[in-house]
């Protein structure tokens, strides 16, 4: 598998704060604990996640960890916006 650099952004993100990282530990724990957790609030959780990790990808640009990372997050999180609108169709 080829693990390319997200494109850089034209704009600098603002840095990840450490609450930040804490409040979507939290709420991966909380989801996790809720079994019956709505399509919606899963999908809102791995869009904030996908954004998170692309910014954290975004400070450092060479690491290819971090942009596997945000990738995956992306990608998962594309794939629950696809199960929202399978159900919804």
């Amino acid at each position: 598998m080829t693990t390319e650099p997200l494109p850089r952004l034209t704009a600098q993100p603002s840095r990840v704060a450490l609450s930040e990282i804490s409040a979507i530990l939290q709420e991966a724990a909380d989801l996790s604990a809720d079994q019956g957790a709505s399509l919606t609030r899963r999908v809102a959780f791995h869009q904030r996640k996908a954004e998170l990790f692309e910014r954290l990808a975004a400070d450092e640009p060479d690491n290819v960890e971090r942009q596997a990372a945000a990738r995956r997050a992306r990608q998962q999180y594309e794939h629950y916006v696809a199960m929202a609108e399978r159900v919804s169709d």
